[in-house]
């Protein structure tokens, strides 16, 4: 399961785009079709990418973009044999570069790697024409013959093309990235123009869009996804709740006693709690979708089920809650783990958390999403003044403890 969702986060949504963008390419009536418009989409891609990217201040992006244009206009315009082999081996160099360099100018790497890309474009575009030879670094016998003659760039270019995609996938499955994740498939696409040497405006329109794509999928989930918990906020459950049709069931949970954790053990122990907390109800089952709803407040929606096909998933959700223990982090305990521990004088604390559910379900009397919701909030604050820890329906007042 968590290989097949570490799969999906490095190819959806941009290795999808690229894959059906290679298929159009390749079917000739499709390219027919795409070929009049070459002389617009290119610069189109250019400018639409590059408004965007200064408007969501992506700074990776803008400087992506910046350099396929160069790259792209100096295979037309700068003479000599060597020149694609050159700019083959800059591009994904520049690509990774910018992979590293998160932040923009407001961190020291985003403004560290804005500069290492401005220089090697700089100088790769203004070196002396016409480039007939490259230095013999880039001829060094690091990959078949084969398909170093098949690919059509030196062996240093492929090795860069290797080391950078390498790299690029290792963070996408550790951080899942968004930004990073359009560098790698922009890398790719930029890979098969070098490849298909007659189509490289194509394949470097399509590493364009595809950065536009990340672009706008970074924005989303900016806009539709909790920073801290993961999970699907509350504007993201607003726009779904306008768009539901009985039956459907929704649950409300609440961390029971939140602000004593936040009062006795610091606010980044009460992060640390909400995450965990939304780790379990990400998982539940039924078909339910989880939301951070606001605060120590969690949504449940379970589109197309009625209140007794959801009851049972909502209490293995709880009664897992309940039985996990939380570890508190000691006060001296290091940031990075020592080569070797230090002998442990006392157990560390285990915190007990707990929550409390309210459920309810559409129906004639409460036909709208919104009333659904306001009877979960009043079935939440029934289970609260019962005790806490137990799952209260809007038609029953308990719920097994």
């Amino acid at each position: 399961m968590r290989a097949s969702r570490t799969t999906m986060a490095i190819v959806v949504p941009e290795g999808l785009l690229f894959a059906v963008a290679v298929a159009l390419l390749r079917i000739p009536s499709t390219r027919a079709l795409i070929d009049p418009l070459l002389d617009v989409l290119p610069v189109l891609t250019i400018i639409v990418g590059a408004l965007l990217s200064v408007r969501f201040r992506r700074l990776q992006i803008f400087m992506a973009l910046v350099a396929l244009a160069l790259v792209d206009r100096g295979l037309i315009y700068l003479s000599g044999d060597a020149v694609p082999g050159l700019l083959g081996t800059v591009l994904p160099f520049v690509l990774f570069v910018l992979a590293l360099g998160d932040g923009g100018f407001e961190s020291w790497s985003g403004r560290l790697s804005v500069l290492i890309v401005t220089v090697a474009l700089a100088i790769t575009l203004l070196l002396p024409q016409p480039i007939h030879t490259l230095p013999a670094i880039f001829d060094f016998p690091l990959v078949p013959e084969a398909f170093h003659q098949r690919v059509g760039l030196p062996a240093l270019g492929i090795v860069a093309y290797g080391g950078a995609g390498f790299t690029m996938v290792i963070l996408v499955a550790a951080r899942h990235d968004r930004v990073v994740r359009g560098l790698l498939w922009c890398l790719v696409a930029s890979f098969f123009g070098f490849a298909v040497a007659l189509d490289r405006t194509s394949y470097f329109t399509v590493a364009g869009v595809i950065l536009i794509v990340a672009l706008v999928e970074d924005a989303y989930a900016l806009a539709y996804r909790d920073a801290l918990t993961k999970l699907p906020s509350r504007r993201a459950l607003d726009d779904m709740l306008k768009r539901l049709h009985p039956p459907f069931t929704v649950a409300l949970v609440d961390v029971d006693h939140f602000k004593r954790f936040n009062d006795r053990y610091g606010h980044d122990v009460g992060d640390q709690v909400l995450q965990m907390v939304a780790r379990h109800l990400g998982a539940v089952g039924g078909a339910g979708q989880a939301y951070r709803y606001g605060g120590e407040e969690f949504a449940i929606v379970f589109r197309g089920k009625k209140l007794d096909a959801c009851e049972d998933h909502l209490e293995q959700v709880r009664a897992g809650i309940d039985d996990a223990r939380f570890l508190l982090r000691a006060p001296d305990r290091p940031k990075k783990r020592p080569s070797k521990p230090a002998p442990r004088i006392a157990k560390p604390k285990q915190i007990s958390v707990t929550v409390s559910v309210g459920v309810a379900q559409s129906s004639d009397a409460l036909p709208t999403s919104l009333e659904v919701v306001d009877a979960a909030d009043k079935a939440l604050y029934r289970a609260k003044r019962a005790g806490r820890n137990r799952i209260t329906t809007e038609r029953r007042k308990k719920r097994r403890s």
